[in-house]
């Protein structure tokens, strides 16, 4: 069979010139939405013994429609998370970090369980970051230091471990956003904060 030049190839029907349109779309939408392998990473990660996570589908490209997320309307990009009193069972991912647009994290009263990730200092826009009344272990992450916009953080009632940190963004915040995690000391003393 002889080769076909180009120029004399059939024009591309009407019906594969839309499916190839829809599937260029669908696939750059996926692409646009970075925030969806964040939150897929922690629904896998998690025991949810009520349900609360039953919307967020990966094959939803936009995490906007899914219950207790909340995204800007204009980027589309994900800046609240809503998760507090669930009773989810896990840890939080290190995809996390990717959440570039987040402003409030809110995980209290859950059994969340694990370290704090480090690759939530990368969430330069955090305002709000509710970790308390959880099992977290290990040291709060210098890499938090450097959230200047964090005005208001709780990591008390967990297992938390290490040097309490006192500048950055922790500079001007209460103690007591750092209360009853008996292993966390004071820097220079050594005896815990306790409560």
């Amino acid at each position: 069979m002889a080769a076909t030049p180009i120029g004399t190839l059939p024009p591309l029907s009407a019906a594969t010139t839309i499916l190839v349109v829809v599937a260029s779309f669908l696939a750059s939408m996926e692409a646009m939405n970075p925030d969806v392998e964040a939150l897929m990473a922690l629904r896998n990660g998690l025991q949810d013994p009520n349900g609360e996570l039953n919307s967020w589908d990966p094959d939803l490209v936009d995490a906007c429609t899914w219950s207790r997320v909340v995204c800007d309307d204009l980027t589309r990009r994900v800046i609240r998370l809503e998760l507090q009193m669930n009773n989810f069972h896990g840890a939080i991912p290190e995809e996390f970090g990717d959440l570039k647009n987040l402003i409030s994290l809110d995980l209290f009263k859950n059994n969340i369980s694990g370290p704090i990730p480090a690759s939530l200092g990368k969430l330069k826009s955090l305002v709000f970051l509710r970790l308390d009344h959880n099992r977290l272990t290990g040291p709060v992450p210098n890499e938090l230091l450097a959230l200047d916009k964090l005005a208001d953080a709780n990591f008390s009632n967990n297992k938390l471990c290490g040097i309490i940190p006192t500048s950055g963004s922790f500079e001007n915040m209460s103690p007591s956003i750092f209360a009853n995690n008996s292993c966390l000391k004071w820097p220079g003393r050594m005896s815990g904060n306790g409560r």
